[in-house]
C-alpha cells in the first residue's frame, strides 16, 4: 500500500531535486488535455461514429486504433483539425511549461498527441527539444537531453508503438517520477511504471476525482517496496498551479509583467539585413522605446523603484541605431 503525499511534500522534493541537479520525471495522462477540450480516446471513437459513421462501422475492432486505421489521412487531418485549432492553453500545460523554464522537471513524458505542451512552453519562453515515439523508437533514453518532451503515442491521434521500454528506460532510477491525469488503466505507460522494481526518487501518483482503477494502481504499483506515494481527488489544473504557487514560479511573466516580457522577445531579433550595407536595421528599436514607455506606465504601480530600473535595462534599445541589439538574458528562477 502507497503512502498519502500532499502537494507541499512534493513541491519540497522538487526543491531539493533541482538543488542536487536531478530534477524529476513528469508523465501526463489523458486527463491532462481533457480539460483545456481535447477528448479522450472514448471521445474521438465517438466523434468517428457520427462524422464517418460508415467507417466506424467497417472498423474491425472499435478501439481508438481500429476506428482511426479506417480513416485517410486527409479524414485524419480534418479529425484532429477540428479539436486542436482553437483549443485554448490550458493551466496545466501553462504550469508544466514554467517547471520546465525554471528547472524543477528534466523531462515530460506524454500520452496526449496535441500541441499544447509545445504552445505552453513557447507561451513562457522555452523551447524544449521534442521527441515522437511513433516517428522513432528511442532506444537509449539516456541521449534524450534535459527539458525534453516525449510523446509517447506520437503526435497523430490512433498510433501506438509497440513498446515504450527505451523511452522510460531506468525512470525508477532518474529522481523523482509524478504522473498526472492518468486514470490507471492498463496500457503501455502502466505497464512500464509497473516493471520498475522501485523509484529511488518516488513515484508521485496524483488521482484526479473519480479515477476508475485507482484501487488497482495503488495496490499493484504504488507500494511501498516501490517507494510510492498518492495525493486523491485533485484534478491536473487544480494540483499543477498549486505546486507552482509553492515553488513561487506563478503566474508567468507574460501575466505578471507583459510588457518586459515582450520587451525580452523584442531584444532577442537580429538586425534586418539590408542588401549592400554591411549592418542591418534595428527595426525594433521603436518598439523597445514603445515597450519601456508601458513598463514605465503599467509595470510601474506593483513594481519598487530599484525592480522597475531593472526592467527598463532588460528591455533597453540600443544607443546606436543598426547595431545589433544584445540579447535578453532569462531571468534566473525565483529562489525558493
Amino acid at each position: 500500500m502507497s503512502t498519502r503525499c500532499s502537494t507541499a511534500d512534493i513541491a519540497d522534493k522538487l526543491v531539493q531535486a533541482r538543488k542536487d541537479k536531478k530534477g524529476a520525471t513528469l508523465i501526463l495522462g489523458n486527463e491532462c488535455s481533457e480539460s483545456a477540450g481535447i477528448p479522450t480516446a472514448e471521445g474521438y471513437i465517438a466523434a468517428i461514429k457520427e462524422k464517418f459513421p460508415q467507417l466506424y462501422e467497417k472498423a474491425e475492432n472499435k478501439d481508438l486504433a481500429g476506428c482511426i486505421s479506417q480513416l485517410s489521412q486527409e479524414e485524419k487531418s480534418e479529425l484532429s483539425k477540428y479539436y486542436i485549432e482553437s483549443i485554448p492553453i490550458n493551466w496545466t500545460h501553462i504550469c508544466v511549461g514554467l517547471l520546465l523554464k525554471h528547472g524543477f522537471v528534466n523531462r515530460v513524458m506524454t500520452v496526449n498527441t496535441d500541441p499544447l505542451l509545445r504552445k505552453a512552453c513557447a507561451l513562457v519562453g522555452e523551447f524544449p527539444p521534442v521527441f515522437d515515439c511513433a516517428a522513432e523508437k528511442i532506444k537509449d533514453s539516456s541521449l534524450i537531453p534535459e527539458k525534453s518532451i516525449i510523446h509517447l503515442y506520437g503526435q497523430e491521434v490512433g498510433i501506438q508503438p509497440e513498446s515504450l521500454e527505451g523511452a522510460f528506460g531506468n525512470t525508477g532510477k532518474k529522481g523523482l517520477c509524478i504522473v498526472v491525469g492518468h486514470n490507471g488503466q492498463k496500457d503501455l505507460v502502466h505497464d512500464q511504471l509497473q516493471k520498475e522494481e522501485k523509484f529511488d526518487g518516488g513515484l508521485h501518483w496524483i488521482f484526479s476525482n473519480g479515477t476508475e482503477n485507482k484501487k488497482s494502481v495503488v495496490e499493484e504499483i504504488l507500494t511501498k517496496e516501490k517507494n510510492g506515494f498518492h495525493i486523491g481527488e485533485l484534478n491536473s489544473d487544480s494540483f499543477f498551479i498549486s505546486l507552482t504557487r509553492k515553488l513561487m514560479i506563478f503566474p508567468p511573466e507574460i501575466l505578471l509583467h507583459p510588457f518586459t516580457h515582450l520587451g525580452n522577445l523584442l531584444n532577442s531579433l537580429a538586425s534586418f539585413p539590408i542588401p549592400g550595407q554591411k549592418e542591418g536595421f534595428a527595426i525594433a528599436d521603436l518598439l523597445l522605446l514603445q515597450t519601456q514607455s508601458s513598463i514605465e506606465q503599467f509595470e510601474e504601480v506593483e513594481a519598487g523603484a530599484e525592480d522597475l530600473e531593472q526592467k527598463k535595462d532588460e528591455v533597453k534599445a540600443p544607443q546606436k541605431k543598426g547595431n545589433a541589439k544584445e540579447k535578453a538574458t532569462s531571468p534566473e528562477p525565483e529562489k525558493n
